[in-house]
């Protein structure tokens, strides 16, 4: 059931990178869609590895994680729904639930 928590986690994390991408290059102008398509997602990862990732060193721990966990969530799901697919937003938004839920069921936290 951990390796479903885990690999459910990187597929939402991909999910959330491949998104605010996609945002980006759609709402950005001429010359702005190349820096809110790789701008955008690199300041996610860099903000994702940094405090939340198992590994990082300045790892934030219980409600503060988890808040800034559910708001990236909210920000890929937005970026989603501006895109123009609401149905796959919901989508992402269960998965997101149900990994959550995964990881304090299985004490992963």
């Amino acid at each position: 059931m951990q390796a479903l928590s885990e690999g459910l986690q990187v597929l939402l994390e991909l999910v959330v990178v491949v998104s605010l991408a996609v945002w980006g290059w759609e709402e950005g102008g001429e010359t702005g869609r190349w820096l809110l398509a790789f701008g955008v997602p690199l300041a996610f990862a860099i903000v994702w590895v940094t405090l939340v990732t198992r590994y990082s060193v300045s790892k934030l721990d219980g409600p503060a994680r988890l808040r800034l966990e559910i708001a990236m969530f909210v920000c890929a799901a937005a970026a989603i729904v501006r895109i123009g697919h609401p149905v796959l937003s919901f989508a992402f938004v269960l998965l997101a639930a149900t990994q959550l839920t995964l990881t304090y069921a299985l004490h992963q936290r």
